[in-house]
């Protein structure tokens, strides 16, 4: 199973990514068809990527998982500004990032990372950084992504952009199952932040 930890994010955040791409749109409609956009039902706030992992041993993650979920109380996340994996001519990520509520983010993804490496899974090697994937430039031949000045111009006026409020009340282990499409998620585990489990959750 390809498994990842996340956490859901708000109508007005959907709509901010939204209009990202309309900025980016209108500013250079060739380069922004060589965006995979991120579908409005598949953004979510990524804690923890688990990668392939064996389905016998899923159940092995659930009580470390719930056990972080427990300790931390729900709180909300401010996005705002929009940038770029890496900066510069040849970005290859475009994402919101977090303002107001980044370092609770933090601190939830380090502890999930923490508890996850008790369980068998790999730890961290790079400090957790919270964003939002909007969208992912299509490589070219030669390894890297050009764009046009007017498109990165429009990157750089959307770096104050309101991404919306989002409360942050509960964590979910997801499979990605990946397709010719866009992936698609199935929710495995969710735990409510403050303690217990959705009661609507069935684990495999």
């Amino acid at each position: 199973m390809r498994l990842f930890v996340a956490v859901p994010v708000s109508e007005e955040t959907r709509a901010a990514a939204a209009e990202v791409r309309r900025r980016l749109e209108a500013a250079d409609a060739q380069a922004s068809r060589g965006v995979k956009w991120v579908p409005a039902a598949n953004m979510h706030l990524t804690l923890k990527f688990i990668g392939e992992f064996p389905a016998a041993r899923v159940p092995s993650v659930l009580e470390p998982l719930a056990e972080v979920a427990a300790v931390h109380a729900p709180f909300r996340v401010v996005l705002s500004g929009v940038g770029t994996f890496p900066r510069g001519q040849r970005p290859r990520v475009i994402w919101i990032g977090a303002g107001e509520g980044e370092k609770n983010l933090v601190a939830l993804a380090e502890n999930v990372d923490r508890a996850l490496v008790r369980a068998g899974v790999a730890a961290e090697t790079r400090p957790f950084a919270a964003h939002l994937t909007v969208g992912r430039l299509r490589e070219e031949r030669d390894g890297g992504t050009v764009v046009s000045a007017a498109f990165l111009r429009a990157l750089r006026d959307m770096a104050v952009l309101h991404g919306g409020t989002s409360t942050i009340g509960r964590m979910t282990l997801f499979e990605s199952t990946l397709g010719p499409g866009n992936p698609v998620y199935r929710a495995v585990e969710t735990f409510e932040l403050g303690g217990g489990r959705a009661p609507e959750n069935r684990t495999p």
